[in-house]
């Protein structure tokens, strides 16, 4: 909500420095206008930059082939697990995310991993909360499934009310589809009400 504000008013800016350029012959109008543009032009930049950043980088750096993402090697790494190296495969997992914090298959696996296989929920848990409390986490219909599943554990009365911090985190912080919005207001509201 702040950034739309913060938007609305760089964008104010511009308009009224173009309605002042426009606005009459005076030289003091002309040179207020364009000063004025140019510090609505700067606002817009220094709010757009994050985002083209972060596209480029997906981009550039996630589209490099670093990093064997295909879905044979999360396939290949789910087989490990079901075939006793359930160790090996997370030991994989951990080093694939941390080149690519934000592959949300592989932390779904790893996570899946350490529940199913080495049963071991507080790994899972910390896997999950590591992604969630970061900055740089994505939030959008990739990450749902995995955020349903981190309020599933967080399931003792001392870890609700962080379930329902991060739900409430992720409704104001997500780009979520209608669905998915009312699929985590219900789930929310299903946390307040235990």
């Amino acid at each position: 909500m702040k950034e739309v504000f913060y938007w609305a008013i760089a964008i104010s800016t511009v308009i009224l420095g173009g309605y002042l350029f426009g606005a009459g012959s005076a030289i003091i109008l002309k040179t207020g206008g364009i000063f004025i543009i140019a510090l609505g032009a700067c606002g817009i930049s220094w709010l757009a930059a994050p985002h083209i950043a972060g596209g480029l980088g997906m981009t550039f750096y996630s589209g490099s082939g670093k990093i064997n993402r295909s879905p044979e090697q999360m396939t290949r790494l789910e087989g490990m697990a079901i075939s006793g190296e359930a160790a090996e495969a997370a030991a994989e997992l951990q080093e694939i995310l941390k080149k690519s914090f934000n592959l949300i298959d592989a932390r779904t696996l790893l996570v899946n991993i350490y529940l199913n296989h080495l049963h071991d929920r507080d790994a899972a848990k910390s896997t999950m909360k590591q992604f969630f409390t970061s900055p740089k986490h994505i939030s959008n219909g990739e990450s749902l499934e995995l955020l349903l599943l981190y309020g599933d554990l967080l399931d003792a009365d001392a870890e609700r009310q962080e379930a329902i911090l991060y739900f409430e985190q992720e409704l104001k912080r997500g780009k979520y589809s209608k669905a998915d919005k009312t699929l985590l207001t219900n789930r929310l509201n299903a946390l307040k009400d235990c």
